[in-house]
């Protein structure tokens, strides 16, 4: 008999990420066509639920998608340029 090692540990872990969900891909659409002005909601969910996990690019740029979001005269333009430059 041939001895069979024993599986990893984490030999039931896919392999492979998860694909996303038709919000994801979609709020990233919108988000792209209107050139910013419309924020990637999912994204902004995903930082603020795992904010440890992300840059502080990512973090500055979420804060400044719900900033953007208050209803001031003018204030996605100004966010959008804070975040941009």
């Amino acid at each position: 008999r041939v001895p069979i090692p024993a599986l990893p540990e984490n030999a039931d872990v896919q392999a492979f990420p998860q694909e996303p969900s038709a919000f994801a891909e979609g709020s990233r659409a919108l988000s792209e066509g209107s050139f910013g002005l419309i924020p990637d909601v999912a994204n902004d969910i995903d930082v603020f639920s795992n904010w440890s996990e992300h840059s502080g690019e990512d973090r500055v740029g979420a804060v400044l998608d719900v900033a953007g979001a208050a209803p001031i005269p003018g204030g996605k333009f100004v966010t959008e340029g804070i975040e941009h430059s």
